[in-house]
């Protein structure tokens, strides 16, 4: 009983230790949001426009109340990224992107990714 108490007791400072490591490694940005009715499409040239045009999709599709668009967690080359450092990506950079929304990008990134998550792999 004392080896199990002990080992369960080792699980939990491990397992808090390590999402305090993971919270501090990350930036917490404050959200980047616009009006919908404000949002316009147009040719994709950063990521900056490549997450706003994938969030304006999500909101229609989803059926979306809001007013606002939220820009999604934007993780490059698995690194979450500053909403503010955006459009200094370009397009062309970018090898491969993936969107995810719902429980799949929440439970990667937590309520971070409430309005989605865009995962980006940039040429190296």
């Amino acid at each position: 009983m004392k080896k199990i108490l002990v080992i369960a007791i080792s699980l939990i400072a491990f397992s808090t230790a390590y999402s305090q490591t993971i919270r501090n490694s990350v930036k917490i940005t404050e959200q980047i949001k616009t009006k919908v009715e404000d949002f316009k499409i147009i040719e994709v040239k950063d990521v900056y426009e490549l997450g706003m045009s994938l969030a304006y999709i999500n909101h229609f599709m989803s059926k979306s109340k809001s007013e606002f668009l939220y820009m999604p967690i934007v993780v490059i080359n698995n690194i979450p990224t500053d909403g503010k450092t955006l459009k200094k990506y370009k397009t062309d950079d970018i090898v491969q992107y993936e969107f995810l929304i719902g429980m799949k990008a929440t439970a990667l990134y937590g309520t971070r990714a409430q309005h989605g998550a865009l995962i980006i792999k940039l040429a190296e």
